[in-house]
């Protein structure tokens, strides 16, 4: 496999998650911001079912948190311990990390945020046609998922990478 930009990159990560993703996050625990961008990317979709799945009724940070969680998870993911299904387990694990959190903020766990968990919503079908970053930020923008700003560093980070 030979890439040339990060869309190249963003196209394999499903032929070989693994290897590409360790490379990734071996990449970013070294420093790399643009490794730390091409995994967040990678995973934008999935940041923005879980923070509709999670349904963040009281707070407009849900996206952030979770994008947060996920650049924490990267960071700190033990990938010589965990080599194996590494998307699955940055998903689950920003997840529980971001719960964590939220939990955290309140002595009563059920409405620390709202948190409406519908965890059969967490791992999506596959979409019939392919959606583009560009698609998926304008969606998350229309249902008031994400602001406004976060749309325009969203998009900023995944056209001028």
């Amino acid at each position: 496999m030979h890439c040339i930009d990060v869309d190249d990159v963003l196209a394999v990560i499903p032929a070989a998650p693994d290897a590409i993703l360790g490379y990734l996050i071996a990449r970013a625990q070294d420093g790399d911001e643009l490794a730390t961008r091409t995994i967040i990317q990678a995973f934008t979709g999935k940041l923005i079912l879980m923070a509709t799945a999670t349904k963040v009724r009281r707070t407009n940070d849900g996206f952030n948190d979770l994008l947060a969680g996920l650049w924490e998870t990267i960071i700190t993911y033990p990938l010589d311990r965990r080599p194996d299904k590494i998307a699955a387990n940055l998903t689950l694990d920003t997840l529980h990390r971001v719960t964590r959190f939220w939990r955290a903020d309140s002595p009563d766990e059920e409405e620390a945020h709202g948190l409406v968990p519908f965890p059969d919503t967490l791992i999506a079908p596959e979409p019939d046609e392919d959606v583009t970053a560009s698609q998926a930020i304008a969606l998350a923008v229309d249902r008031n998922w994400i602001t406004e700003d976060l749309a325009r560093l969203m998009s900023h980070i995944t056209v001028t990478v």
